[in-house]
């Protein structure tokens, strides 16, 4: 085939290869004195060498660099066979044609355990094109330079394999020298492309040599060959079997070495035939178990919502897949995945990804469960506990679906009040009021009270609930939502201050642990405004512009009509306070958010927020 590429060195100059000649466009006399089929590839090339051409693998270049170096590193290599002199030994080598079969004829001339470490550094993808022996250190050795080709690449590497060590003595015979190399070259074989999605353990009962890609090499004359599947031999996590290969001539048979026997169970070779797809639920499964015992080094936002999107079953549409559930982790514990976990996993047919929040040993803990498989059906198990801290609510779950909407009537008298609704929105785990006051202190507890932690819970809490919304509910129309079921709500936590209501007028503060609702109010002469201060009782208390304080800054979370403020309306608490800015503005997702955020700092504060300035 006739080929053109750029000269990377001298680009104004372009070189043809066909067969083994090199040509520079200059020397156009030698097309000349070809014929007209020359004559034609020539033209050919040039208008091949007009377009352009790929440049070479970089990864096969690397490829055949590695090979070159393992090559000459080598130690400690044996010759099969026996010689005279190490003149006889370096002329059998030089002997060997550099054809095609150069590499295998090469193979044969080594011990058992020489050839199988070369030709694992050699690999499948190389040929060997030519070599020179010398003499090496001592008399019983040699050295031999190989020239290797790699793949496709133009380019090759000389490599030296030093002072290789051979039997002084007589030579092997000519018959024993073919069987030793007949078994050489048939010593490492590959299953055909119909099979290769099978196990290795599922074609084993049933493997022939038709099965085989490649034809065996050619029988020595005189000599007959059987094939036998080895039973057991199938290691499906390397994705091969064995075959037994065995040469005989009447009632002899014949081992690897080429020495005989009347025993055909001593005779023989075990090939490996390689190729199956390999089953790689065992080291799967380890590394599985290596990713779930390491700890997280640090919690990030953006790792820890992918990880919460795919395990969380409230959220029906997720965009997270199983790898970016996977990478999400290895990036929170500085973990290395091999190609094989990323890609050979998948969710076990019929299940779902779940996590589990709960406090365990005073923290915020989700544990995360799936059942996986790896895409040839074995099924693999994947297990692990996340301290989570602020992100806590990024696995919160709904404990019930069938959530309470209904008018808050605290007035009947008032028109306006009828359009108030309370909601109960409760947190799987954490459904009652003693668990989930729990959950709030242990949030305390585990951010060490920090403002932006508690903050960045609060922001993740109303997403909680904002999504939880029914259609044509949402927080414009709320005026409390009870966290918890508010039948477990003690009665030692308020007085009931209003026979209409099951309820009765009720605020944010420490014991309560509502969001939004009443909140404490300072009398002015015609009316009464907020002071940012937790409720306190049945006659304390107003609806109408409440706001949480934190650090200077006022954020209001109800409107006039005390409702949630779907935008934080932001505001300096005081007179000398500094000026607003967007990271006041933004502080906040929602005024829902807010309101959570007034409910916590209540419980970390005890009620004793901030001192009330005009």
């Amino acid at each position: 085939m006739l080929k053109a590429q750029k000269s990377f060195n001298t680009p104004k100059h372009t070189f043809w290869d066909i067969g083994d000649f090199k040509m520079k466009k200059k020397h156009k006399k030698i097309l000349l004195l070809s014929s007209l089929g020359l004559g034609f590839l020539a033209s050919t090339a040039v208008a091949v060498a007009c377009s352009e051409q790929p440049q070479p693998d970089h990864n096969d270049q690397k490829a055949l660099e590695q090979i070159q170096k393992g090559v000459n590193e080598l130690k400690d290599l044996d010759l099969f066979s026996s010689y005279p002199t190490q003149t006889d030994a370096i002329n059998a080598i030089k002997a060997l044609k550099a054809d095609d079969h150069l590499k295998t004829n090469l193979l044969a001339l080594f011990a058992k355990k020489s050839s199988t470490t070369l030709n694992n550094i050699l690999g499948t993808h190389t040929k060997l094109t030519a070599l020179t022996v010398t003499k090496g250190d001592a008399d019983d050795k040699v050295n031999i330079k190989i020239t290797i080709k790699y793949g496709e690449l133009k380019k090759t590497a000389d490599a030296t394999l030093k002072n290789v060590k051979f039997t002084v003595g007589a030579p092997a015979s000519a018959d024993v020298m073919q069987i030793r190399s007949w078994y050489e070259a048939n010593r490492n074989l590959q299953v055909i492309a119909a099979k290769s999605s099978q196990l290795a353990s599922k074609a084993l009962a049933t493997f022939k040599e038709t099965d085989l890609l490649h034809t065996l090499t050619a029988v020595p004359v005189g000599l007959t060959k059987s094939f036998t599947a080895v039973a057991n031999s199938a290691d499906d996590a390397k994705g091969t079997l064995e075959v037994k290969l065995v040469l005989s001539k009447g009632s002899d048979f014949y081992k690897e070495d080429g020495s005989k026997t009347t025993t055909q169970s001593e005779a023989g070779m075990k090939a490996t035939v390689s190729g199956f797809v390999k089953d790689l639920s065992k080291s799967l499964q380890q590394e599985l178990d290596k990713l779930a015992a390491k700890v997280i080094s640090k919690l990030d936002a953006t790792n820890l919502e992918k990880i919460a999107d795919y395990v969380n079953k409230d959220h029906k549409t997720k965009t997270s897949t199983l790898s970016d559930f996977i990478n999400a982790l290895a990036a929170l514990t500085n973990t290395s995945l091999s190609a094989d976990l990323v890609n050979n996993l998948v969710l076990k047919p019929g299940t779902q990804a779940s996590s589990t929040l709960s406090v365990t040993n005073n923290k915020l803990v989700t544990k995360l469960d799936l059942k996986l498989q790896t895409k040839q059906g074995v099924d693999l198990n994947f297990t692990k506990d996340i301290e989570v801290a602020e992100f806590a609510p990024l696995f919160f779950e709904d404990h019930d679906s069938n959530k309470v909407y209904e008018p808050l009537v605290v007035n009947k008298d008032v028109p306006a009040n009828k359009s108030h609704k309370y909601a109960e929105i409760h947190v799987a785990g954490f459904e009652t009021y003693d668990k989930f006051k729990t959950l709030i202190d242990t949030a305390i507890a585990v951010t060490d009270g920090d403002s932006n932690k508690l903050t960045s819970f609060a922001n993740y809490y109303a997403n909680f609930i904002k999504k939880r919304f029914s259609t044509g509910l949402d927080e414009k129309e709320l005026f409390i939502i009870y966290p918890y079921d508010s039948s477990t709500l003690p009665t030692t936590v308020t007085p009931h201050g209003n026979t209409d209501n099951k309820f009765g007028a009720i605020g944010s503060n420490s014991t309560t642990r509502v969001i939004g609702g009443w909140q404490n109010f300072r009398k002015l002469t015609y009316s009464a405004e907020a002071t940012g201060w937790p409720w306190k009782n049945a006659g304390d208390g107003t609806g109408q512009d409440s706001y949480l304080v934190l650090d200077q800054y006022k954020y209001y979370f109800m409107d006039v009509h005390s409702k949630f403020l779907e935008t934080v309306n932001a505001r300096k608490a005081w007179t000398n306070s500094p000026e607003v800015t967007d990271t006041q503005r933004n502080l906040f997702n929602s005024g829902l958010a807010a309101a959570i955020r007034f409910m916590i700092e209540a419980a970390r504060t005890s009620d004793n927020m901030h001192e009330f300035k005009k």
